[in-house]
């Protein structure tokens, strides 16, 4: 298969699970930008297929903080520009 590969996040161990991204190749990284409406802390699920359709699906024992990832900031001035 030449992309066998899913990824899906949660905020609970058991689900309900919500794909990032299905049919990626099988590269080991994948690049993820969470969208603002991701909760701070959740579980990743991998589900990977074999050539023979056999899946293997794993799941993070513990949540990760992805609250860093999604940029914020604060203006705390302006400045005027020219003459």
């Amino acid at each position: 298969m030449l992309r066998p590969v899913t990824l899906s996040y949660s905020e609970r161990h058991d689900g309900p699970w919500t794909a990032i991204e299905d049919g990626l190749r099988n590269e080991g990284r994948y690049l993820w930008k969470p969208e603002s409406n991701v909760t701070d802390r959740i579980f990743l699920r991998l589900d990977a297929r074999d050539r023979a359709g056999n899946t293997g699906v794993h799941i993070l024992d513990q949540r990760i903080d992805v609250s860093g990832l999604v940029p914020r900031g604060t203006i705390l001035g302006v400045d005027p520009v020219g003459n």
